[in-house]
């Protein structure tokens, strides 16, 4: 099930069921039939390709819930290094929340999903498919403090990919609009800057950095 609390790929794709494992089916008979084929000395009848693109069309499914939609966006406007000036203390001083906004962009992002299958006790060969997101943002405000992104409020978002198997595309996901109302918290806050340039958030006392070595007992 997506995880609401922080939406993944999944929910903004809109995987609510609608099947794509015929056209999965087929396209994994192209990459792996005459493999299998070969490892068995038989073919398969369309019922077991079927039951192929369900799996497979299962796995996409777990690999895109497992992806938070935050995730995929703190780590390309990391890569863009936009966000500099929020991670020196002179500019930002230690305990000074921010708030950022970023006018209207877009976020590429690729992925892969690789899926095992076992078919009569053979190996058969992997499925690696590619999936390429594109999520067009406006007005989204990130809350900043002591050189981390805190949070994140996305505004206007929409998002469409491309799923390819081999090659061949085995189901477009047409521009849909996202909407979540919430708040995203990064838990941890994703550091903007490494190594980190801010002080602890609270300074222990020097005795307390290192343990104190107990007394040896007295004698006598």
């Amino acid at each position: 099930m997506p995880n609401h609390t922080n939406p993944t790929l999944a929910l903004a794709l809109g995987l609510d069921g609608g099947p794509m494992r015929e056209q999965l089916g087929k396209v994994a008979k192209d990459c792996i039939e005459l493999d299998i084929k070969q490892q068995i000395g038989t073919a398969l009848t369309p019922g077991f390709w079927n039951g192929v693109g369900q799996e497979v069309e299962e796995a996409v499914v777990k690999g895109l819930d497992d992806i938070p939609i935050s995730k995929i966006l703190v780590e390309a406007w990391l890569s863009a290094m936009q966000f500099r000036s929020y991670a020196d203390p002179e500019i930002h001083p230690p305990g000074e929340p921010s708030v950022a906004t970023l006018a209207k962009h877009s976020v590429k992002s690729p992925h892969k999903v690789s899926v095992d299958l076992l078919v009569a006790g053979h190996t058969a060969k992997s499925l690696v498919l590619d999936l390429v997101v594109l999520l067009d943002l406006d007005g989204v405000h990130l809350r900043i403090l002591d050189g981390r992104i805190r949070a994140i409020s996305l505004g206007a978002t929409k998002v469409s990919a491309s799923l390819k198997l081999a090659g061949k595309e085995v189901k477009r996901f047409p521009l849909r609009e996202f909407r979540y109302d919430g708040e995203l918290e990064l838990h941890p806050p994703m550091p903007i800057m490494l190594p980190d340039r801010y002080p602890p958030a609270v300074a222990l006392p020097e005795e307390a950095r290192v343990p104190t070595p107990l007394a040896p007992p007295s004698s006598g």
